[in-house]
């Protein structure tokens, strides 16, 4: 699996270990961060540091101190990130003090950040248009060339594209975008990558279970038959279901179990009928 932004990992990495020597609290333990330190800025404006602040302080946290601690660098590194800071460089977050409130963990945090220049958004290219045109592929990026590079607008755009190549029957499709930065102007272009792999069909429908209504199975397997070998998009499952007259809460991911064949070029897909759907 290519890692996104293969020639910059330790910019879009997601997860980082800071290994800390603190007791770690229960496992079920709500941790919540008190007070955000921020050191070492010097060219975010306080409005923008303190909405970062606000942004990292409004998650709760589980699992041992050294996660949380990962976890809220990963996070600051994602809000500078964010607001074109592409470059910024967040040091091993420190705890500098816990104190418990009712059920919940309350620690402060203290956390070195080199945040560097601010870069825009130059263009955003294509290695492949074969399948959909390239002006159709740039709208799946909700930002324009000259924006602040924003990292999660990026991300959005990525799985824009994951969604759209979807509803051509691209199961396997993946973007993998490489970003070129002129350190000079200070922008940064991205070419993305894009492996389409095979269109996908819809295969067999296997019911697995014993009725919880009579004549259950009998009306899936009925109403399947329209579905199959039909180009298979990621919202198939969710009109079977519409078809079936399905109760409004049964979500696809609840009853069904995909598997694509990869030999065959088909998604078969798998229904247990332990718990009743219509």
């Amino acid at each position: 699996m290519r890692s996104i932004m293969s020639r910059n990992l330790i910019v879009f990495r997601w997860l980082s270990l800071f290994l800390l020597t603190l007791q770690a609290p229960a496992a079920d333990t709500k941790v919540v961060v008190h007070r955000l330190t921020l050191k070492a800025l010097h060219n975010v404006s306080a409005v923008d540091q303190q909405n970062i602040i606000q942004e990292i302080k409004s998650h709760t946290y589980r699992g041992q101190l050294n996660e949380i601690s990962g976890e809220i660098g990963e996070r600051v590194r994602f809000a500078f990130q964010k607001r074109g800071y592409f470059k910024v460089e967040v040091a091993e977050p420190t705890i500098t003090a816990e104190k418990k409130d009712g059920e919940r963990e309350l620690i402060d945090v203290s956390v070195g950040v080199t945040e560097g220049e601010r870069y825009r958004l130059k263009d955003i290219g294509f290695s492949s248009t074969d399948v959909l045109p390239a002006d159709e592929l740039r709208r799946a990026f909700p930002t324009a060339d000259g924006d602040i590079f924003d990292r999660e607008k990026i991300a959005f755009g990525l799985d824009n594209l994951r969604r759209l190549y979807c509803t051509k029957g691209y199961v396997n499709f993946s973007a993998v975008p490489d970003a070129q930065i002129d350190d000079k102007e200070r922008r940064i272009s991205l070419r993305i990558d894009l492996d389409e792999g095979p269109v996908f069909r819809v295969g067999r429908l296997t019911v697995r279970g014993e009725e919880s209504q009579r004549g259950a199975q009998e009306k899936l397997l009925a109403t399947w038959k329209a579905y199959e070998g039909k180009i298979y998009d990621c919202t198939v499952l969710e009109r079977f279901l519409r078809d079936l007259h399905a109760r409004a809460s049964v979500r696809p991911d609840q009853v069904f179990e995909t598997s694509p064949d990869a030999k065959m070029q088909v998604v078969n897909v798998y229904i247990a009928l332990e718990r009743p759907i219509f």
